[in-house]
């Protein structure tokens, strides 16, 4: 037989009340966590949210650009895999190039794509204004949207989804292939516009 001694009741009392207190802030985290997406929420179906202000007039055109972007990248991480054998899973930019060559009023004409490629996109992009700071927001709110929007994550998905951001698949790949690329095609650009010879031949 064992002799199982209880806690005092005061230790009891104080562990009690610390657990009350964890659950307590965590409630809190949440609390701000709903009211910030909510927030966000708002501003995007109200349109003044940070994309919509940077893209201005193509504004309308700013979720056609976000996900022709994210098809571009994620299709290049295996280019050799891409043999569309359904129409479902055909490029998005196959669409918008067929469209851009029987409408004048398309969307790639309007914002001045020719190829659809990632790197176009992230020119564009930049040119729009899109700072790193604004990057960075993009993958919050692309992970947020994968772990809330994701009816058909598989197993691994949601394995993923349970890890610390900072050792998920999903938040390698957005920081990786796309904040990125952004933030670099960004400086890019800045450094060519310091650059002598622009200035003698915008002048």
């Amino acid at each position: 037989k064992t002799n199982k001694t209880m806690a005092p009741a005061s230790d009891r009392k104080i562990y009690r009340r610390k657990r009350e207190l964890v659950q307590e802030d965590n409630d809190i985290n949440q609390d701000e966590n709903s009211r910030m997406i909510r927030s966000v929420c708002d501003k995007v179906e109200h349109g003044k949210d940070i994309l919509t202000e940077r893209l201005g007039s193509r504004s309308d055109h700013g979720r056609a650009l976000l996900m022709g972007l994210l098809d571009c990248v994620v299709r290049s991480l295996c280019p050799h895999t891409q043999q569309v054998q359904r129409e479902a899973y055909r490029p998005i930019n196959d669409d918008l190039k067929y469209e851009s060559l029987t409408s004048a009023d398309s969307m790639m004409r309007q914002m001045g794509l020719t190829l659809g490629s990632s790197e176009e996109y992230f020119r564009l992009f930049a040119r729009c204004g899109v700072e790193p700071k604004h990057w960075v927001q993009f993958c919050e709110a692309f992970l947020w949207a994968m772990e809330t929007h994701s009816p058909y994550a598989n197993e691994t998905d949601k394995d993923d989804f349970a890890k610390p951001k900072s050792e998920r698949a999903f938040s390698n790949f957005v920081a990786t292939h796309v904040a990125k690329q952004g933030i670099e095609t960004l400086c890019k650009l800045r450094s060519d516009l310091r650059q002598p010879l622009y200035h003698v031949c915008v002048r």
